[in-house]
């Protein structure tokens, strides 16, 4: 297979997935019937200048027959999606929301250099201080999975009045617990994210990528360029290294502690954002905390489901149910939320309601790898075991349980 046969196929694949992911929200939000009126709506485009003149391309959806509303805003980094945002448009709108879709600088039609994570703060604020001024957002409220999570976390604890609470999914603000998983480099997560986000076309091999030595050399050898910012990520790898401890890392960090509008996190056991979202949790002030929701399941960070017995009625591994459910109370009822934790419980096919999180732990049990390799509470023979970790040829993940 050729290189542009192998391209071409790619993004076959992409579009279909993409396909799928907006037929997939279409049958969530019918599951979700329409209370009421279903306005009619209608769109418009905008290039909105952000404070250094660069000029953003903006979606708005706005229901025909009201002159105010509450609005629902995300910023994306993903322009390829536009099909999945089109749908969030269309039945927002539909429910009476308006619904504002930006999309990041440097991607898409979006003018501007694309750097990942580091202009969300300043184009965000600028984007949500043009809707603030809007006589038509009666009220606001901003949501997004993984990246479309990092520009809502971005400017969190800086948010204008009209701004009533976020609804943020896998992703949290402790980014090194992201990037390093006892000490190694989240191939899995970030290389392949790199490949995809670079700025510019890469077909590389993604094992091949991971395999590459030295891999410092990596962008300039396989991708077409030296990327900065994947590069600190590869050679930042302490937690006090003063990547992490100074400038946008550690801004965003400060952020969940300074945060004073409801904030529903939705996290999972098997996303790879987990540790550094519960350490967010952890590190919302205490006001805002006793306003906030909490909800774990048991999925991965693309909201597939991750258990292979018996059947998952009650999973709820979607986001639309979610968002009609937190912004109909904040923005439609105008209803301050009272604190509700929540985890879903496997094998039981529940959710299960707490008090606080992380739960309160009486004593420590300690469990023993057994020869057959279950777990155990009384320890077994010693023996040795070659892990894959060690070995020099990366392991890819396989299974459902890819994250």
């Amino acid at each position: 297979m050729t290189d542009q046969e192998k391209a071409s196929r790619m993004q076959a694949e992409m579009e279909e997935r993409i396909r799928l992911g907006a037929l997939g929200i279409r049958a969530e939000f019918d599951a979700c019937p329409v209370m009421g009126e279903a306005f009619k709506y209608v769109v418009e485009e905008r290039f909105l200048p952000m404070p250094d003149g660069v000029k953003l391309h903006t979606t708005i959806y706005k229901p025909v027959g009201k002159d105010t509303f509450p609005v629902l805003i995300q910023r994306s980094c993903y322009p390829s999606q536009m099909e999945i945002y089109k749908v969030y448009g269309e039945e927002l709108a539909r429910r009476g929301y308006g619904y504002v879709l930006q999309v990041c600088r440097g991607t898409g039609r979006s003018e501007g250099e694309w750097e990942p994570n580091v202009n969300e703060r300043r184009d965000g604020l600028a984007a949500l201080g043009w809707l603030n001024d809007q006589e038509w957002a009666e009220s606001i409220g901003y949501f997004g999975a993984s990246y479309l999570a990092l520009t809502g976390w971005a400017i969190a604890d800086a948010v204008p009045e009209k701004v009533k609470g976020m609804m943020l999914t896998v992703y949290g603000t402790d980014r090194f617990k992201s990037a390093y998983e006892k000490r190694l480099f989240r191939h899995d997560v970030l290389t392949g994210w790199s490949m995809a986000n670079a700025g510019h076309p890469v077909d590389a091999d993604y094992l091949e990528s991971c395999r590459y030595k030295p891999h410092a050399k990596v962008d300039e050898a396989l991708w077409g360029g030296r990327l900065a910012w994947y590069q600190d990520w590869i050679h930042a790898v302490e937690r006090d290294d003063a990547y992490w401890q100074q400038g946008w890392w550690k801004q965003l960090m400060d952020i969940p502690a300074k945060t004073r509008v409801p904030i529903y996190i939705v996290e999972a056991w098997y996303d790879h954002h987990f540790g550094s979202a519960m350490n967010t949790w952890s590190t919302l002030n205490e006001e805002t905390r006793e306003h906030s929701w909490l909800d774990i399941g048991c999925w991965n960070h693309m909201s597939a489901d991750c258990i292979e017995w018996g059947q998952q009625e009650h999973l709820e591994n979607g986001d639309v149910k979610r968002v009609l459910e937190w912004f109909d109370l904040l923005l439609k009822q105008k209803k301050m939320p009272q604190k509700r934790i929540r985890t879903y419980v496997m094998r039981e096919d529940r959710w299960q309601e707490h008090k606080a999180w992380p739960l309160p732990s009486e004593k420590i049990r300690k469990y023993y790898l057994a020869e057959d390799k279950s777990l155990s509470l009384e320890p077994g023979k010693a023996g040795e075991m070659l892990l894959s970790m060690i070995r020099r040829i990366p392991v890819p993940p396989t299974g459902r349980r890819v994250c």
